[in-house]
């Protein structure tokens, strides 16, 4: 049994049996788009469109696969390569058209879309297994590679995807689509686990495929077109057009139906304009709809049930969920539906006008006065008798819709007019309304005036006699001014009086006074020489206080020694604090730690205030002395970087950086430039509050003389430094009547030390500030320095 089927797989992959397998798929894909070419010819449903796009490529495909078979059984190409590459993407291109036209008979964007890329993808996937196989030194079978078995486990994902989207769809005729997939999977599988390892292709695939392929013939089924049978006569002959015709009325009369229908309103016109088109052509139901609005609805004006005999309510759609409508009213073409059709827009119509089905549908569309864009559109429904339209019933549909464009036009030029009319009559009676509030109105207005005077005259009397009594008022007030006045006289003689007597007083006391004053003279002169005698001290004391650009080379030696000798100490706390803190002889408590951490931070500060002395000592003596070199830039930022990494992300601050992309070499002291730099970034990080942002640029700074300059900034969010504060940032701060500046991170002897190296590297630095956002540094440093760090240097 086994060598049984290895001959019929090595029958249906060798040449030149395996032209049979590609005869036998072109074959059932032909008779397939024959089919479907038959019904989108005789019954023009856009279902039979997609069907003869998705066979005529699938068969061009399956051509082209079968026209390389037979170069390569003409020994016309070589197969080693190419074919079994473009066979596994063949064959997955065509499970994913035949997906395609069992999961999506009628128009979906998505689905066209999601296809498309897919197609694109596998095509993608197609050229660059090529040009793996290509570059293989060894050239082995294809079946025994890890691209068989990937192409493989694509196959099977995308039929078990078709499978479930057929089972949630079901659209017509799904069982058949349902069965080739199933048959799809088990070939697949099969080759997967059981490869053919001595071959390039897969033999029971092939051999599944020519089992399931025929199946497409059931493809075009699935929309049956009605069937015309002609009547029961001896002996059967042909009968005129006219004779058999199933309409009530001719298309002319049908037009002068609608003629009578001129003078009535605008509703009742579309009520008699359904029923009539109902009854002429012997539809169930017959709705009249509008265009799709701008905001993408579409309103059904009216309707016609010709079997209950009533009316339809109008109702609004959104245009989403009747797309093929939509698109054949766009594209001012007539539309049939089959009932067996799964579009959106046969259930949207049906949900509400409340109908559990609706039949076949039928529409064509009236022409606007330029022809371009359709003025109203007509559906025909047969939810009762299940009458199938065919091109006929398209034609007279069409025809009716010809004939009503004139008198639409006509009843909507009469609509206007009558409503321009019925709006000009109501102006009429708005004004006359208006002219009889106004002469109300005016009446009003001279009552009110009348009433207004008459009680003018009653104030003005009024007034008067108010007036009168404060002129009485007033007369007896002055009078009691005159008396008050005469005693304020007779008061002033008396103060006057009392006056001189005070100065006789006093004049006795004058000796004693000025005895008095002349003590005081004496003691503010003992104060003044007090005080000069203290400026004079002060300014001995200032003179002979010690001063560290007049130090000795004994006295900056024993200062340095002594420093030097702190260190130990402080390098033996630290030691001793890491020591602690690494519960190396103990568990520490929560409170302990904390208070070690404070420990080992003072400390750590005091080794930095050393450094700061060393360095304004050497600053002030004149002895620093610079090494210039080759330094790279961008070293000596990211070493900056690094020292300060652990101060910003303790705080959550981010650095942000913007660098050119090549960054120069500078003259200048490595150890110098690492100290500015880092000395700006603590001071940025200090500044910016928790989480906030710092900002390091650098650039080339041209000039227009032959010098260029290297431009670096540090800019933090601190809040800025007031203006008053700016002269004192570069200075040292240690001075009681000098308080620390708001903005600025240290004492002040950092970028005074910061300033002092800049400049004698011959540079600049300076600082930027914005008051409630931040400050930014900026410093500019010469690229050739050699010149310029010799007069820096001399005296």
């Amino acid at each position: 049994m086994g060598t049984f089927f290895n001959q019929v797989f090595n029958l249906v992959t060798t040449s030149p049996g395996n032209l049979i397998f590609h005869v036998v798929v072109a074959f059932s894909i032909a008779g397939a788009l024959q089919a479907a070419m038959s019904l989108w010819r005789d019954q023009e449903f856009p279902q039979g469109r997609r069907m003869v796009i998705g066979l005529s490529l699938l068969l061009g495909l399956r051509f082209f696969a079968f026209l390389l078979a037979g170069l390569v059984n003409l020994n016309l190409f070589n197969s080693e390569i190419l074919l079994p590459v473009l066979d596994r993407a063949i064959t997955t291109l065509s499970l994913v058209l035949i997906i395609w036209l069992w999961a999506f008979p009628e128009p979906a964007r998505k689905a066209d879309a999601a296809t498309g890329l897919l197609g694109l993808f596998i095509l993608v996937l197609f050229l660059l297994n090529w040009v793996w196989r290509g570059s293989q030194i060894e050239i082995q079978t294809f079946n025994a590679t890890l691209a068989n078995s990937g192409w493989e486990i694509l196959t099977l994902i995308l039929l078990i995807v078709g499978n479930r989207i057929l089972v949630m769809r079901r659209p017509n005729g799904w069982g058949f689509g349902l069965a080739m997939m199933v048959i799809g999977i088990l070939g697949h599988l099969l080759h997967l686990l059981f490869p053919d390892t001595t071959s390039d292709f897969a033999g029971v695939v092939r051999l599944f495929d020519m089992a399931s392929f025929p199946m497409l013939w059931a493809l075009p089924n699935r929309f049956n077109a009605p069937i015309e049978t002609p009547p029961k006569s001896q002996p059967v002959k042909t009968i005129p057009e006219k004779e058999h015709r199933p309409y009530a009325i001719e298309p002319g009369v049908f037009a002068s139906i609608l003629a009578l229908s001129k003078g009535n309103s605008q509703t009742e016109n579309c009520l008699n304009i359904s029923r009539t088109i109902a009854e002429a052509i012997l539809a169930d139901i017959c709705i009249i709809f509008n265009p799709p609005t701008e905001t993408g609805t579409v309103n059904i004006r009216c309707g016609y049930d010709l079997i209950r005999e009533t009316a339809v309510d109008g109702a609004t759609l959104d245009s989403g969920k009747i797309p093929m409508l939509v698109s054949a009213m766009q594209r001012s073409r007539p539309l049939r539906l089959p009932a067996s059709s799964t579009s959106l827009d046969l259930f949207s119509i049906g949900e509400v006008l409340g109908l559990g089905r609706t039949g076949h549908l039928l529409a064509a569309f009236v022409p606007d006065e330029e022809g371009d864009h359709p003025l109203i559109g007509l559906a025909l429904l047969s939810p009762y008798s299940d009458r199938r339209w065919n091109r006929a019933d398209q034609a007279y549909l069409n025809s009716i819709a010809t004939n009503l464009a004139p008198i639409l036009h006509q009843n909507t030029s009469q609509v206007d007019m009558s409503g321009d009319l019925e709006a000009a009559q109501e102006n009429v009676i708005t004004l006359k309304n208006l002219l009889t509030e106004t002469r109300t109105e005016n009446e009003g207005l001279r009552a009110e005036i009348s009433s207004i005077s008459q009680h003018a005259v009653q104030q003005n009397e009024k007034e008067m006699a108010e007036l009168l009594a404060v002129q009485e008022k007033s007369q007896e007030i002055s009078e009691r001014l005159r008396v008050e006045n005469k005693r304020l006289e007779s008061l002033v003689e008396e103060l006057v009086a009392e006056s001189k007597a005070a100065s006789q007083a006093e004049s006795s006391n004058s000796d004693q006074a000025e005895a008095e004053l002349k003590l005081a003279l004496q003691e503010i002169g003992q104060l003044k020489d007090q005080l000069t005698e203290a400026d004079q001290r002060l300014m001995t004391a200032q003179q002979e206080a010690p001063n560290t650009e007049n130090l000795s080379e004994d006295q900056i030696e024993v200062f340095m020694s002594i420093a030097q000798e702190l260190r130990q100490p402080m390098s033996s706390i630290m030691g001793y604090t890491d020591l602690i803190l690494g519960e190396s002889v103990g568990i520490l408590g929560a409170l302990q730690r904390k208070f070690l951490d404070r420990i080992k931070a003072s400390t750590e500060r005091m080794d930095t205030l050393l450094d700061d002395l060393f360095q304004v000592v050497t600053l002030d003596t004149g002895g620093l002395e610079l090494r210039p070199e080759a330094v790279d830039l961008g070293r000596a930022i990211d070493k900056a970087i690094a020292d300060t990494r652990a101060q910003l992300q303790e705080r959550g601050i981010v650095l942000r950086l913007d660098f050119p992309e090549t960054m120069p070499f500078l003259l200048a002291d490595y150890d110098a430039l690492q100290q500015v730099l880092i000395q700006l970034l603590k001071n940025a990080g200090t500044v910016t509050p928790i989480d906030g942002e710092i900002f390091l640029r650098a650039s080339i700074y041209p000039t227009d003389d032959e010098q260029d300059y290297v431009l670096m900034q540090v800019s933090d969010q601190g809040g800025g430094i007031p203006k008053e504060d700016l002269p004192r940032v570069f200075s040292r701060l240690y001075r009681a009547d000098n308080p620390l500046i708001q903005g600025v991170g240290d004492t002040g002897v950092g970028l005074s030390i910061v300033k002092a190296l800049v400049e004698a590297h011959n540079g600049r630095i300076w600082v930027d500030t914005e008051m409630g956002k931040g400050s930014t540094f900026s410093l500019l440093i010469p690229l050739s320095t050699e010149t310029s760090l010799a007069e820096a240097q001399s005296p």
